[in-house]
């Protein structure tokens, strides 16, 4: 379990580290384990709460209010559309719905493109096509196993029948046909989600990474060299 920030009165923490990872979601967890294994001290950083396994009921409204962004009430600035977002100990991994899916091509040129919007090439890399799947491969994504309700069954035989490709998605699931599968989405009592928690996290933990939680960030300062930033 994390060390907790506390409350705005505590006295000062000081901490000291090689690397600081701010937030413990899908990409922090990824860079915390990692930096961890090379020997380097990490401190990882997150706003949200650590909610240990033992105390994940599977009840929407707790589930919700305890591990998704304001309550799972994050709207856009137009209020036209609502976000939900982890905001505990291991982020979106924590409260995703375990399905994995490779970002796909179109969008990844699109974000390459040299004259488009966004002009990241990195995207349509060997590099990033490796690191992909090196992901898939840790948290246990595969479609094996995978078993579809009614309504998919429907929609999977209408795709068929109308000759439009289909298949399942992948799941990180260690066991996929396990009922409980369907409430992952508000917290995973039994690690059979392979999400940040039981994965990068862990990973990190086991070589030596710390973690700090309900700790909001608000600003870094960086001192000497320069001066203060």
């Amino acid at each position: 379990p994390p060390a907790s920030a506390g409350s705005a009165r505590a006295a000062p923490i000081v901490l000291e580290c090689d690397v600081l990872v701010v937030g413990s979601g899908a990409g922090g967890g990824v860079a915390a384990a990692t930096l961890a294994a090379a020997g380097h001290r990490v401190l990882v950083l997150e706003k949200g709460p650590f909610v240990p396994p033992e105390e994940v009921s599977g009840c929407e409204a707790e589930g919700i209010g305890r591990q998704y962004e304001k309550g799972g009430l994050l709207v856009t600035s137009d209020g036209a559309m609502t976000l939900l977002a982890g905001s505990c100990l291991g982020g979106g991994t924590t409260v995703n719905w375990a399905c994995c899916i490779p970002t796909p091509k179109p969008v990844r040129e699109e974000w390459a493109d040299p004259k488009g919007a966004h002009r990241l090439g990195a995207f349509t890399s060997d590099e990033f096509e490796e690191s992909t799947y090196t992901v898939l491969s840790r948290i246990g994504a595969s479609t094996k196993g995978v078993t579809h309700n009614p309504n998919n069954q429907a929609l999977l035989a209408g795709c068929e029948s109308l000759g439009y490709p289909c298949d399942a998605t992948m799941q990180n699931f260690r066991e996929p046909s396990l009922r409980q599968a369907g409430w992952c989405c508000f917290g995973e009592a039994y690690n059979n989600k392979q999400g940040g928690l039981a994965t990068y996290l862990a990973d990190a933990a086991r070589a030596g990474a710390k973690f700090l939680d309900k700790a909001r960030v608000t600003r870094v300062l960086f001192e000497g060299g320069g001066g203060a930033r």
